[in-house]
């Protein structure tokens, strides 16, 4: 979720939902224990349609120092797995998330 506040601040809840394969109130409920760890902010949205996020700057630092550890944990699976099963494996994934 910190990285696809970052990738697309001032987004509103229904947009991130979407970006995420998300259902709305559960993104609404993980995205409240953000903030209260102050993680991420959120303000009234520019179009006036809801909430939209950024991240503090506590929430860039958490993500700073978790995203070499998202990629160390990505590439031990795709070890485990191989180049071919492991896309392959992102690729079914990314169209049950479609469904």
């Amino acid at each position: 979720m910190l990285a696809a506040i970052k990738r697309a601040p001032e987004k509103t809840t229904g947009d991130l939902a979407e970006r995420l394969s998300m259902e709305r109130t559960t993104l609404v409920r993980n995205i409240a224990l953000l903030e209260r760890k102050g993680l991420v902010s959120s303000s009234n949205s520019a179009a006036g349609r809801g909430k939209s996020y950024r991240l503090t700057g506590k929430g860039e630092d958490f993500l700073e120092q978790a995203m070499p550890l998202w990629r160390r944990a990505q590439g031990d699976v795709m070890a485990h797995l191989g180049d071919d099963d492991f896309f392959r494996t992102i690729n079914v994934l990314k169209r049950l998330s479609q469904l």
